[in-house]
């Protein structure tokens, strides 16, 4: 064992150290395995500094948020690497930033500003429950009950989230939910 080593300090002790300076490889010192997101799905906690999986895994979190806490969001900027949104009731100052972070992938809140206070903007009908989180939350009792109708689903997600939904975003989304549970008719015939 001792002689082994000896020959591995001879050959360090020969190499250039010239050449290594070019040979250099820059490396990251992310690791993913050290990626932890630790959030309830149904209940988000969005607060500076929160990570999340993905920017649109954000966005839908950010959905729930908004429906659970009774306001609509306007988004004013957004795109796969950020988000900038703010209340839309009038004269509100609570303001939301996302970013991208290094690795290109992990959504990071970078700031909010103010806390949220106005009235609830989402008494009538919430707009934060568009198809694609319809068709999120459908899964689960499209899995249980496949045949559910859309009035009935629709009776579900509005106990369950205290909010209004509109009949025909239901459908859709609930068709939407199909498709990726079950795969198109298209497909399948």
């Amino acid at each position: 064992m001792k002689a082994s080593i000896a020959d591995v300090d001879a050959c360090v002790a020969d190499i250039d150290e010239d050449l290594l300076a070019d040979a250099a490889l820059p490396v990251p010192d992310h690791m993913p395995e050290e990626d932890h997101f630790w959030y309830d799905m149904e209940h988000p906690v969005i607060e500076e500094g929160s990570l999340f999986r993905s920017m649109n895994e954000f966005r839908m979190l950010m959905r729930t948020f908004a429906i659970r806490s009774k306001f609509d969001i306007k988004t004013k900027d957004s795109d796969t690497t950020r988000f900038v949104g703010h209340c839309k009731g009038n004269a509100c100052p609570w303001r939301i930033t996302a970013r991208t972070i290094e690795d290109g992938k992990t959504a990071r809140v970078n700031k909010i500003v103010k806390l949220h206070k106005c009235s609830s903007t989402a008494a009538v009908i919430t707009s934060m429950a568009d198809q694609a989180w319809v068709a999120e939350k459908a899964m689960g009792y499209l899995q249980t009950e496949p045949n559910i109708g859309a009035s009935e689903l629709r009776k579900k997600l509005q106990a369950e989230y205290k909010c209004t939904i509109g009949y025909h975003i239901v459908d859709k989304g609930k068709e939407r939910a199909k498709n990726s549970l079950y795969g198109t008719w298209g497909k399948s015939f």
